[in-house]
């Protein structure tokens, strides 16, 4: 019923909340939220607001919760598939000034689940997949240093980004997409940012230049993996 609902609703809310502290998460998980209250949230079907608000606390809850979890079975790896991608959607809904469900998610609410995914190697595929990187790029740009929890949001977006930097291909497409230009002016400061996040800004951004040094003196992606020049090292602009 509509009142059932609302009540799942509501209590999926405050696992969200609570979801946010280490100490808690594990209560949580221990007490199995994920497998009695967030896996049927997930898998339930409807198309009323309220019913994607839940949708969309369910999937943020399951990233706060299981983010860093090795998958080891194949619903647990169904539910994983379903809140990354709802959780990259809710960012895109967040950034165009959308609801989702009815609801305005603050940009922390957002980044902290996502963080948690990024954090597992076996997630960042799909979140690549998902477009998760270009709206990274402008979540960064557009930062707001009076926003809900500002200086959190712009370090996890930062530790967010970093995730991603460890293959080639995804470099090229957080330069294509505009990070570079974003970090940058994290690296300024220029809007208030902390010296903490311009520290972490300028790291990445070294990380991010040295793939371009590398394309700029003839190691292109075109050349292919069985070019003998791929076989100089795992990181050869490092060298460089």
């Amino acid at each position: 019923t509509a009142h059932q609902q609302l009540a799942a609703s509501i209590a999926i809310g405050v696992f969200n909340c609570l979801s946010r502290s280490p100490a808690l998460a594990q209560v949580l998980v221990e007490a199995r939220v994920v497998e009695e209250a967030l896996a049927p949230a997930l898998c339930a079907s409807g198309k009323s607001d309220q019913h994607e608000a839940m949708l969309a606390l369910a999937a943020m809850t399951m990233a706060n919760l299981t983010g860093n979890i090795a998958v080891v079975d194949q619903e647990r790896e169904h539910l994983t598939n379903v809140a990354i991608a709802t959780t990259v959607k809710i960012l895109g809904f967040a950034l165009d000034g959308k609801r989702w469900g009815g609801t305005n998610f603050a940009p922390y609410s957002i980044v902290y689940p996502l963080n948690n995914q990024a954090a597992n190697p076996q997630n960042r595929e799909q979140l690549v997949g998902c477009g998760l990187l270009p709206l990274l790029a402008r979540l960064i740009d557009d930062w707001d240093p009076d926003g809900h929890n500002a200086n959190e949001t712009l370090l996890l977006l930062v530790t967010l980004t970093s995730h991603f930097t460890g293959a080639l291909p995804w470099q090229e497409r957080m330069r294509a997409g505009g990070v570079v230009g974003a970090l940058e002016k994290v690296r300024g400061r220029s809007r208030g940012e902390s010296v903490e996040c311009s520290k972490k800004a300028e790291h990445l951004l070294d990380v991010l230049m040295q793939g371009q040094l590398a394309v700029c003196m003839g190691l292109h992606s075109r050349l292919g993996a069985e070019s003998s020049l791929q076989c100089l090292d795992d990181n050869p602009a490092g060298i460089i």
